[in-house]
Parts: structure tokens; sequence; C-alpha cells
């Protein structure tokens, strides 16, 4: 049997590799924002050391929400693919744009790849999920300020 290819969409390409440099452009950013607001936490905690360790702990908080917001949208994104792959019967979906030219794979292989997705999606999900409310937990019991 000649395996079936889906070519590849350049247009797809290209807007991933845009959305990519979007997203690291704003990672960078908030990476100099982080940097700039520590100066200025040091200028504080001079003054005012609770004050100063209130607002670490607030930024810790936003990082973790942050945090776990991206990695739930990376594990809710595995798992459509999965979800999406066992619903049709191959890999990759009908729907679902490719970046290269891949070999479809159906029956029982797109069956188990499926799975595969589906359950670390869930993975990921909940680890991001658990993991920041863990940190959040861990943060309310063993507060530095009291």
């Amino acid at each position: 049997m000649i395996p079936t290819v889906r070519p590849a969409d350049h247009r797809y390409r290209k807007q991933l590799l845009l959305s990519v440099l979007i997203i690291l452009g704003i990672g960078l950013s908030g990476l100099w924002w982080c940097l700039q607001y520590l100066d200025r936490l040091e200028a504080v905690a001079m003054a005012d050391p609770k004050l100063a360790l209130e607002r670490m702990e607030q930024m810790f908080r936003i990082m973790t929400v942050l945090g776990m917001l991206d990695l739930s949208g990376g594990g809710v994104f595995i798992l459509w693919l999965g979800q999406r792959t066992l619903r049709s019967g191959c890999y990759p979906p009908p729907e679902a744009p490719v970046i290269r030219d891949t070999v479809v794979l159906y029956g029982p292989l797109a069956q188990r790849r499926g799975r595969l997705l589906f359950v670390l999606g869930n993975g990921i999900l909940a680890g991001a999920i658990l993991g920041g409310f863990l940190l959040l937990g861990w943060l309310r019991t063993f507060s530095l300020t009291g």
C-alpha cells in the first residue's frame, strides 16, 4: 500500500512562525518588565521590607497564573488533537493543517497515536492546573509576610 502524504500548508507555516515570533517578543518584553520591576522592588526593600515582600509575593502569584494558563493552553490543544484523531481514525486529522509534508496514518496506528495524545493532553492540563493551585496554596500557607 502506498502511503498517503498530506502536503505542507505553507501559509499556515508562515502564520505559525509569525505567532512564535510574536509570543517570543511578548515573553522578552515581559522579562524586561520583570527586571525593571525588580529594580524598583530593590528600592522599595530599602525603605519598607514588608511591602517589598508583599509585592514579591504578588509577582510570584501573577507568574504562577500566567504559567498555568500557558501550559493549560498547550494541554487543551494536544487534547483537541487527540480527540480529533480518535474521531476521524486518521492522524493527522483531516481538518488539521501541517507545516511539513506528513504521512497520514490510518487504523490502529492512528488510534494509538490519538489515545497517546489524549492522555498526554489530559496530563499536561491536570499538571498545569494542580501545579498552579499547589504553588498558590504553598504561597498562602508559607507566606513570608505573615
